[in-house]
């Protein structure tokens, strides 16, 4: 068996690819959005993951492939295939489709760069420009990141309750000192 490497290129803008075994006389390889690279709460075996079930979507947005498979595919324990996916799950970038056959999973490439496996809905024809929201998962137009602008202005809300609070506990700090 071939030994598969990964390899990441050198800026966050660009695809991490996951060369695999040669299907049909073609090189297959899985891509990783940018924004999924650059999360951090994603580890680097997720990542890898993501982009191997990628690869094995054959561009549909859905694979069906067991923890067995993945791991041998890249090299790592099922256990470690096994967390990552609960943790991809949790980032909402992908979700299983019914129960298991024999211990293969269907699952659902969630992010919008695999938006071909949300179906065609009549709002998504009538508006090219409507994405899943990365965040919330909601059909609606959203930024750069992949993010909807109500759950832009959330995370705005947040950061500025933060800082408010930051600011009156130094206040309090300068008064009682």
């Amino acid at each position: 068996m071939k030994s598969r490497s990964t390899s990441i290129t050198h800026t966050p803008t660009e695809n991490l690819r996951v060369p695999a075994r040669k299907m049909a006389g073609q090189k297959r390889f899985g891509m990783l959005p940018a924004d999924v690279m650059a999360n951090p709460r994603i580890s680097l075996g997720a990542k890898v993951i993501f982009a191997a079930m990628a690869m094995e979507s054959y561009s549909s947005g859905e694979c069906k492939i067991s923890n067995q498979a993945i791991a041998t595919l890249i090299g790592a324990a099922r256990m470690t295939v096994s967390n990552a996916i609960a943790q991809l799950q949790m980032e909402g970038l992908i979700e299983p489709i019914g129960e298991p056959v024999k211990q293969i999973q269907h699952y659902r490439l969630l992010h919008p760069k695999f938006a071909v496996s949300l179906g065609s809905s009549v709002e998504a024809a009538a508006d090219p420009l409507l994405h899943n929201c990365a965040k919330c998962g909601q059909l609606r137009r959203v930024n750069k990141a992949c993010v909807c602008y109500s759950c832009v202005r959330k995370m705005n809300a947040a950061a500025k309750i933060a800082q408010q609070i930051t600011e009156i506990k130094g206040s309090i700090e300068r008064l009682t000192a």
